[in-house]
């Protein structure tokens, strides 16, 4: 699945954001923390609400960055069920920035529709943060 977003905000700001965890854990609407355990790897927390029950738990990931190219690649493995890669391609453009999103999801489970559907409304709403700015 891809996802594209065009944003006010600067290049060097949208991949100093996605590149360094705790800016994206400030932005990001469901994660409240991400711990560092060294080498690109991490313990995100998160929590999602299903059928209006708050269901928190942690996974972990590793990011990895390419400043030259604009690149940011996250893999994680959400509750050791589903497999999760998403790369981030962050261009400059006259009158905006452009960040294409390829989101990769592998699972044994059903769960591709249901992550989809996931994807796409907390992205939406981080790449809003991001471009608003709403966290200070």
């Amino acid at each position: 699945m891809k996802l594209n977003f065009k944003l006010k905000s600067s290049t060097q700001k949208v991949f100093s954001i996605l590149s360094d965890a705790k800016q994206f854990e400030k932005f990001h609407p469901v994660i409240f923390k991400i711990d560092e355990l060294g080498n690109d790897n991490y313990l995100i927390h998160e929590t999602l609400k299903f059928l209006f029950i708050p269901l928190t738990f942690t996974y972990p990931a590793k990011i990895l960055s390419n400043k030259e190219k604009g690149m940011v690649q996250m893999n994680a493995v959400v509750m050791k069920l589903v497999k999760v890669e998403l790369n981030f391609l962050i261009k400059e453009s006259t009158a905006f920035t452009e960040v294409v999103e390829e989101i990769k999801i592998n699972s044994w489970l059903p769960a591709h529709p249901v992550m989809v559907m996931i994807f796409k409304k907390q992205h939406t709403k981080l790449f809003f943060n991001i471009d608003a700015d709403l966290v200070s």
